[in-house]
Formats: structure tokens, C-alpha cells, sequence
């Protein structure tokens, strides 16, 4: 993802390296309960880039999965909601689901906020079901992601790790494989209510010039939202890379 920000757009990438600090724990609660802090580390070193590089909060695009995600979220409230863009890839359910907003990720940490939801229940659900942003986004319904059976099955010939690893992530991990597509790919998305009317073709109009359908990925913001929040968007994958 790195790269290929750095290959087509004009920009500066900062990669947050937190495994030191709770990522690497190996417990789950330690982890998410690690996210709050690091956030706030993370927001005092964009003050001081604000105030020794002469850029301010509202140029940062931050980008984190599911923990980092929530993270970010963090960070972003700790700047007072001054920060350009967060995305939010696959934000992680547990112990975040149903929590107040000053507790998760939310579409006040930032003047936008896109978040993509790749894995929420009934299926293995690793990712949050509730919408939490400017633009949340749900491909494929936000459940069952195509081609992860078929991920599923293959993987076990590889290794049995592989396998459990897959068996248990894959729609999880497709949030930021999606995302990645996206950088390069010009993919819209549907405002719809929900799954079942965006299936059914009730909502599949994009508006003159396209207005009514915001990008999937970093050109997101470009949407004029106009002041709403938790618009629902859905939009269709491939069953293997490339997704858009």
C-alpha cells in the first residue's frame, strides 16, 4: 500500500509501528486496550510535525485495520477532530461493538471519516456491524467476501497455519486488500438503506455527473456529504485481486 500511494499520488507515508508497544502482546484485551494510548502518541507527534514542518492536522490522511482502525480513532479525538481524512478498514468488533463513541473509532475524529466493513455477523464477524463514519461502506453486504471458500480450501494445502489463518481472516483482511485496489481504481458505490435494496437495483442511481456516488478509497472525501453522516454505500468485489 505504500508503494503504490507513493507511485501515484504526492504524498509522504508514515507507517506507525506499534508491535513493541500491545500489537505483539498476544492477548487480544491487552491489545485493544493499548489502542487508546498509542493513540495519543501517535497525535503528539503529528502536533509536532504540525509545529516543526509548518503542515497542519487537516493535510493527515490516517489508514488503519481493525484495531489500528479504532486506533486512529484516537488519535483523532485527542486532535480534537482537526485531521483531514481517516479510514477506517474493517474496524474490529470486539470489545468496541455497542461502546460508547468516545471509546471506538467515530465520524467526529476527523473532518471525514470512510470506513469499509468487510466481515460483520452473522458470519465470523472479526469486523464491526454498526456504522460508525461519514461514508461506511459494505462490500458484498459486508459478510461473506467472494472467493474466501475458495481461499478457505486452497490454503489448507499450504500449511495447516495458512489454513486456520484464512479459515478465520480472510473477509477480515479483504477490508485492506479492497482498499489497496482502490488507490488505483476509479470504483463508485450505491447509496442504499440496506443490502437487500441495493441487491435488488432500488438504489442504483448515481444522480448527474455521478454526485450521488462516492468513490471507494482515498478520493472518498471528495464526496460532498453535505453535514449527513453514517451514509450506507455498497458496492460489488471480484473473487480474487484484483477486487475493483
Amino acid at each position: 500500500m505504500k508503494d503504490s500511494f507513493l507511485d501515484n499520488y504526492d504524498v509522504n507515508v508514515i507507517i506507525i509501528d506499534w508491535s513493541t508497544s500491545g500489537a505483539n502482546s498476544g492477548l487480544y484485551w491487552n491489545t485493544a486496550k493499548s489502542t487508546k494510548q498509542i493513540g495519543i502518541l501517535v497525535a503528539r507527534q503529528i502536533k509536532l510535525l504540525c509545529q516543526y514542518q509548518g503542515t497542519t492536522e487537516d493535510k493527515f490522511h490516517l489508514i488503519g485495520h481493525s484495531l489500528g482502525a479504532h486506533l486512529l480513532g484516537f488519535t483523532g479525538k485527542h486532535l480534537d477532530g482537526k485531521i483531514g481524512q481517516i479510514t477506517g478498514l474493517d474496524p474490529a468488533g470486539l470489545f468496541f461493538e455497542n461502546k460508547p463513541r468516545d471509546s471506538k473509532l467515530w465520524y467526529t475524529d476527523a473532518k471525514f471519516v470512510d470506513v469499509i466493513h468487510s466481515d460483520i455477523k452473522p458470519h465470523i464477524g472479526l469486523g464491526i456491524i454498526e456504522p460508525l463514519g461519514t461514508i461506511d461502506y459494505y462490500p458484498n453486504g459486508g459478510k461473506s467476501q467472494p472467493g474466501c471458500k475458495k481461499e478457505r480450501f486452497s490454503s489448507f494445502f499450504n500449511s495447516l497455519q495458512d489454513g486456520l489463518t484464512t479459515l478465520i481472516s480472510c473477509e477480515h483482511s479483504r477490508a485492506y486488500l479492497i482498499y489497496l485496489d482502490a488507490i488505483t481504481a476509479s470504483k463508485r458505490a450505491y447509496q442504499c438503506e440496506n443490502y437487500y435494496d441495493y441487491k435488488h437495483n432500488y438504489c442504483n442511481y448515481c444522480g448527474k455527473d455521478d454526485e450521488m456516488c462516492p468513490f471507494v478509497g482515498p478520493k472518498a472525501a471528495e464526496f460532498n456529504h453535505q453535514g449527513k453522516h453514517h451514509i450506507k454505500a455498497y458496492f460489488k468485489t471480484n473473487d480474487q485481486a484484483p477486487y475493483l
